[in-house]
């Protein structure tokens, strides 16, 4: 396999005999590593392939001596490979616990040894630093994107299944051997530790269900703004679940979950799990009509004003979502009354081009959410086509919303056109001239006819 192992610029074809012995003939391929290490050889290309080109009909005595003999790698060769060996084994070795869950676990605490054992000393010759040109620098390393695929995070993964196929009734408790590995994860060296938080949060629910008193004591405390593990903690959290927890958790989160707002920016996450972070506060703000456990309009508020002009922004948008039909009553009026921020640095054009995706999920309550819109939106001068949408029919021909609702189409254009905007907003002639053909009383009206000029002199 070394002699025939070769790449072929001109042909654009790489030759690996070992990918096709080890997906063809696995046992010969571990024959051949094994007869290798006893000469002190560990090709690390070829053993990297045997991870990689595993397959995954191979004998369950098979991947038993595999596990066993990766297991055996050096340390050094162990954090070599590292991606390739966690990411093999999170992969099998579920198939091994199965048959034998103490022996599969050994297998997983040798190798975990071996890594931290590599981790501790490159970091002692001062190599640890991780920080790698493919990480932007305006984004936190401390997320799911490397989580995903870390060793640690892979391992916590690998925990966490074993976990959810022991099918353990609520209050059960942790297994000790699943709590004392997640706990060994927690205490990794350097970023692992970060990594193990972040895929441990995840699952904060569902191990708050089987073990209140150890996630309780153990993961709850990460999610204090105080504490050094709150940003994997919470990045794990929100881009885990679409939903705040149950009442008793959320309680025990709600004070640092709204102390948050104010260091989203800080933390440099990504835009879906800021988003998140938004989208709970506008569903626990919704839920608190039914459980005072949840957030008041008073609390959303000043959540909002430490927030950032984006994430006013997104929780508008989520608002358009949740807040249709018999809910803009019972909520989403309520929700821009008593939680939105009324203070106009608070008011933008971004935050305004939002409240035009409330405006056209209105439907029939149209008018009713324009009015209630209002005293939030400012000019928009950078024109584009957010007039435009107002014409789109929605469901049934003819039912544009200038056309059904003329008169508070022309209020809303009238506040969102500036006097001398940068652009005319796309289609504003063909919109007014809508608005007239609804109702062409409107053609007298000063805030009609400032429009059409502006259209007319684009």
């Amino acid at each position: 396999a070394k002699e025939h192992t070769r790449s072929s610029f001109d042909e654009l074809i790489a030759y690996r005999p070992f990918d096709g012995l080890v997906k063809q003939r696995p046992a010969r391929a571990v024959a051949a590593l094994r007869n290798a290490e006893r000469q002190g050889d560990y090709p690390v290309e070829f053993w990297g392939s045997a991870m990689q080109n595993w397959p995954d009909g191979a004998r369950l005595r098979l991947v038993w001596l595999f596990g066993a003999r990766l297991a055996r790698l050096p340390s050094e060769i162990v954090v070599e490979l590292q991606h390739d060996v966690f990411r093999w084994l999170t992969k099998h070795l579920p198939e091994l616990a199965a048959q034998d869950q103490p022996r599969a676990l050994s297998i997983l605490d040798v190798l975990l040894g071996k890594l931290f054992e590599g981790e501790v000393g490159e970091a002692e010759e001062g190599s640890g630093d991780t920080q790698t040109t493919a990480t932007p620098p305006d984004r936190s390393r401390r997320s799911f994107k490397h989580a995903l695929g870390s060793p640690i995070g892979l391992a916590a993964e690998l925990l966490i299944d074993l976990l959810k196929s022991q099918n353990l009734e609520r209050g059960a408790g942790l297994p000790p051997e699943i709590k004392l590995r997640l706990e060994r994860l927690i205490a990794a060296p350097g970023e692992g530790s970060d990594y193990a938080v972040y895929t441990i949060a995840q699952q904060l629910e569902r191990l708050d269900s089987i073990d209140p008193e150890w996630t309780r004591r153990t993961i709850v405390p990460w999610f204090n703004l105080e504490y050094s593990a709150t940003e994997p903690a919470w990045n794990g959290f929100l881009f885990n679940n679409n939903r705040p927890p149950e009442p008793p958790l959320f309680s025990m989160l709600k004070s640092d979950f709204l102390k948050a707002f104010s260091h989203a920016s800080e933390f440099n996450w990504n835009d879906s799990v800021s988003r998140r972070l938004h989208e709970f506060l506008l569903t626990g703000c919704s839920w608190h009509q039914d459980d005072p456990a949840y957030i008041s309009f008073a609390e959303a508020r000043r959540a909002l004003q430490q927030t950032d002009d984006k994430g006013r922004a997104h929780t508008i948008w989520f608002l358009s979502t949740i807040a249709r039909g018999k809910k803009w009553a019972s909520f989403g009026k309520l929700f821009l009354e008593k939680a939105w921020p009324k203070e106009l640095s608070f008011q933008t054009a971004r935050t305004s081009r939002s409240f035009l995706w409330l405006l056209e999920e209105a439907g029939d309550l149209f008018p009713e959410v324009v009015r209630a819109s209002l005293p939030h939106l400012v000019p928009i001068s950078q024109g584009g086509p957010f007039v435009d949408h107002l014409t789109k029919p929605k469901g049934e021909e003819g039912s544009e919303l200038p056309r059904r609702f003329p008169d508070a189409t022309l209020m809303l254009l009238d506040k969102l056109v500036p006097g001398n905007p940068d652009q005319i907003p796309y289609n504003l002639d063909a919109t007014v001239e809508m608005v007239a053909e609804a109702k062409p009383s409107l053609r007298q009206d000063s805030r009609w006819m400032r429009l059409k000029d502006l259209a007319l002199h684009r």
